[in-house]
């Protein structure tokens, strides 16, 4: 692992294992009998249609066992070095289970890793039963990239006295500083919350090897292995078992099946914080809000417990296919219990949707539009697209009287590459788009409908770091065509794949009717028009700002396995040398009003600190205390420079405000305090900036197009 990754594990590890487990809770029982025929299935489809064909042959087996043991113990806080030699007899043999043998040997792996698990779930106790003293001049070096699995168990027990006495001294500054707020404190004190900081560390850590030990059950442990193969020919492919492809076309497509309730957690038990109007507990007519879930069964299958789940474990249950029945068991306010049965129907992720606002200054009005990625209906009944709604949208603020459009895909993680096609017709007359290249090299031209362009006027677009894949290509031809300005980080994500979703059991005969799972396949690659790839590299901006993920290496370039930047010979096409000229001007003026910007130049001396931090922490109270204090204090730097002193006018589209009043008061909550979070959004001041800059520039028959087309 990077150091800038080791950054964000030393806050968030515990978090990632905890969620780690709840996306695997609760798997599809069919699954375990066909373990090989999965296995092979997936197998061929790596070696026949993956872009980056593989041999498969002794030099990738060793590498599928490096990289299976690194992913389950990166920081080699569990396997031992004659744990690591006794696996070395499969070190050339994975190979030949990808080429027929049974898939046997990782599950011995797998045993041994739950034996470790178990072992050292059984020492917490004894490792933070005595206080820690912070005085010492010690430290931790927190880059375990290369480090060696521990020699023998005694060294691995050095390792784990390191690594909880680093995780209590976080704690305990923590209870310090936000407790005590820095005050003076005795010695009778600070043991006390030494205590409690251990107290906290056993209770955090005992939670997280049951966590892991969750992932080692045998569908788990399956698909974690399948996708430590899938991982080394590309970051993006990966095998999902029955329930996570669900999960997955439901993120793609705003669209699930469930029964339309928000959930809430309080005490260990989860309730009914309130129901979605015309939602299938909402027509049900007895499912109140309050109402505590006791227990859920599908139709024809076992009755469940909740007790103790989290939201988001019973999230995954209370959702399944469309028109599945499913019946719970209720504890209502007055405490007796009901059972009321629903029937799954297609509901709305609205956050996954697009949004737009209105931005007013001195009488002049730019139009805002923002979406979370490029979502497909996936040829479901209630399907929606993102171009539709875009160009609705643009089609509300062209009646608002917006004078430029900014079009924010800050965040934006791609999705459908027809649909980006489609978007940048809503902006640009015709031609190509986008350069595809498959495993075969054969390579095909995605070109945008004719006569689908609804605006002439000023855009900008706003990116930042993980912008990544369709925006990208987005992004790249409005840029390519000189239609408008890219303003944001340095660089986009740079993910310029294709991947396809194959069902395992796609033709292959005598298990049509039985759901293998899904693997999500790269299977090409994309290029701008101009034949640059944006893998890797991604869409540089034209005007830049500081990009705040430039500390934690978040982006593509950052994953060994991903795949090389690449040329292809360019495609004609056409731009308006007059919107070419002006954009290029605008980009000019741009640079130079960024650059002698003082706060957006303290922010990235900012960063840039942040950046430079190393991963060796020390384990000296006063120092750790020395370094904690100026990253404190850089961050809120940064917070408050990116919050506006003078609030942005930001407003809903009239449109929205005439229906305001029947929607549910969760969506009225979250538009509230989104168009709040626009409201003093720095970098969306210095967009606008642009964009008056741009209008100002623009072309006056490309002002009247605006307005007619």
């Amino acid at each position: 692992m990077n150091k800038k990754a080791n950054i964000l594990l030393r806050k968030f590890c515990c978090l990632i294992l905890c969620v780690t487990s709840l996306n695997l809770y609760s798997q599809n029982p069919n699954i375990t009998s066909h373990f090989d025929i999965v296995f092979h299935r997936v197998s061929y489809l790596l070696q026949n249609l993956h872009y980056n064909i593989k041999e498969v042959d002794d030099d990738f087996s060793s590498e599928i066992l490096t990289a299976y043991l690194n992913g389950l113990d990166a920081p080699k806080l569990f396997f031992i070095a004659k744990d690591s030699a006794e696996f070395e007899e499969y070190r050339y043999r994975l190979d030949d289970e990808m080429l027929g043998e049974p898939v046997l040997r990782y599950k011995v792996i797998n045993e041994k890793y739950i034996q470790r698990l178990n072992e050292i779930d059984s020492l917490l106790n004894g490792l933070l039963a005595k206080p820690f003293k912070f005085t010492k001049k010690q430290s931790i070096d927190l880059n375990y990239e290369n480090v060696p699995f521990a020699a023998n168990e005694k060294v691995r027990l050095e390792r784990w006295q390191n690594i909880l006495k680093y995780k209590v001294l976080v704690t305990y500054n923590d209870y310090l500083t936000i407790d005590y707020k820095d005050s003076a404190v005795n010695g009778k004190v600070r043991k006390k919350l030494e205590a409690k900081a251990r107290e906290s560390v056993l209770k955090i850590e005992t939670r997280n090897i049951k966590n892991l030990l969750k992932i080692t059950t045998e569908q788990e442990a399956f698909q974690n292995y399948v996708n430590t193969i899938t991982n080394l020919y590309d970051p993006h492919t990966a095998y999902f078992l029955p329930v996570d492809t669900r999960s997955f076309q439901e993120g793609m497509s705003g669209i699930y099946y469930g029964i339309g309730a928000l959930l809430t957690e309080s005490e260990g038990r989860v309730s009914i914080k309130e129901l979605m109007i015309g939602g299938p507990a909402w027509k049900n007519g007895q499912v109140e809000v309050g109402d505590v879930f006791v227990k859920v069964q599908e139709e024809n299958g076992e009755e469940i417990d909740v007790a103790g789940m989290s939201s988001s474990e019973l999230i995954r249950l209370t959702r399944g296919a469309k028109g599945s029945k499913f019946t719970i068991t209720f504890r209502a306010n007055n405490q007796t219990l009901k059972t009321v049965t629903l029937i799954r129907e297609a509901l709305q992720l609205e956050d996954t949707f697009v949004k737009s606002a209105v931005i007013e200054s001195n009488g002049i009005k730019t139009g805002y539009i923002t979406f979370p990625k490029f979502y497909t209906s996936f040829d479901e009944d209630h399907g929606r697209s993102c171009t539709e709604d875009v160009a609705k949208e643009v089609l509300k603020l062209k009646a608002e009287g917006v004078t430029s459009i900014i079009l924010d895909i800050r965040g934006n993680v791609g999705g459908s590459l027809g649909e980006v096609i489609d978007m940048v017709g809503l902006f640009v007359d015709e031609g190509p788009v986008v350069l595809v290249n498959n495993t075969w090299n054969a390579t095909s031209v995605g070109k945008m409908r004719p006569n689908t362009k609804i605006w002439s006027g000023p855009l900008v677009v706003l990116v930042n770091e993980t912008s990544a894949s369709a925006s990208e290509i987005f992004a790249a031809a409005i840029q390519d065509y000189k239609r408008g300005v890219i303003v944001g980080s340095s660089s986009t994500f740079g993910k310029g794949t294709v991947q396809r979703s194959i069902n395992i059991n796609h033709q292959l005969q005598g298990y049509e009717n039985i759901d293998l799972g899904t693997i999500h396949l790269t299977v090409q690659k994309y290029y701008r028009i101009t034949g640059k790839s944006t893998q890797l590299k991604g869409v540089a901006s034209d005007i830049i700002l500081p990009g705040l993920y430039q500390p934690y290496d978040v982006q593509e370039k950052s994953y060994k396995t991903a795949l090389k930047w690449d040329t292809l010979n360019p495609v004609d096409y056409q731009i308006n040398r007059t919107l070419a000229t002006t954009v290029d001007d605008v980009i000019y003026k741009g640079r130079d009003l960024m650059k002698n910007d003082l706060i957006l130049d303290s922010i990235q001396n900012k960063i840039d600190w942040l950046t430079d931090l190393g991963d060796v922490v020390s384990l000296n109270i006063k120092s750790y205390q020395t370094i904690e204090e100026s990253r404190k204090n850089t961050v809120k730097f940064i917070r408050d420079r990116l919050k506006l002193p003078s609030l942005l006018e930001v407003k809903n589209s009239q449109y929205f405000q005439s229906h305001y009043e029947e929607m549910e008061n969760f969506k009225k909550e979250t538009n509230r305090f989104w168009l709040s979070n626009l409201q003093s959004d720095l970098y969306l001041k210095k967009t606008v900036d642009i964009a008056r800059v741009l209008e100002l520039s623009w072309p006056a028959e490309n002002k009247t197009a605006a307005r007619i087309n």
